[in-house]
């Protein structure tokens, strides 16, 4: 990332980056995604954010995972080892609630892996 680079715009770039919303295809897997899990509303889900860690770690990083989670979920974090990861298991778990999913059924984790992607988990 250029370090020039204005602020506001490499902060949306980053929130653009981990946005599970920003795509079409996203969007689809999404709405079955929520249509199985409101199908079955006494299982509990893990959104398992995975990547290899190397997206910028930084002030402008946290302050972008501030702005863009902090109404949503005021007492989180980011994590500093993966917080593209985090990131995008906190964008899942906001976008599955305007769905209808109770937050209380969505917990979500961080794990460093070979891709950058989501993984979600159904237990009881």
């Amino acid at each position: 990332m250029n370090s020039r680079e204005p602020d506001h715009d490499a902060k949306q770039r980053m929130q653009r980056s981990w946005d599970v919303s920003s795509s079409r295809e996203n969007l689809q897997i999404l709405e079955q995604l929520s249509k199985i899990m409101n199908r079955h509303p006494a299982f509990r889900f893990r959104l398992k954010g995975i990547s290899y860690g190397n997206g910028e770690i930084s002030q402008r990083t946290e302050s972008a995972f501030y702005e863009d989670f902090h109404n949503s979920f005021p007492q989180e974090r980011m994590d500093w080892l993966q917080p593209y990861a985090h990131a995008r298991a906190l964008s899942l778990k906001r976008a599955l609630n305007q769905r209808g999913i109770s937050y209380e059924r969505l917990d979500t984790m961080v794990q460093a892996g070979e891709a950058n992607t989501i993984v979600v988990e159904a237990f009881l």
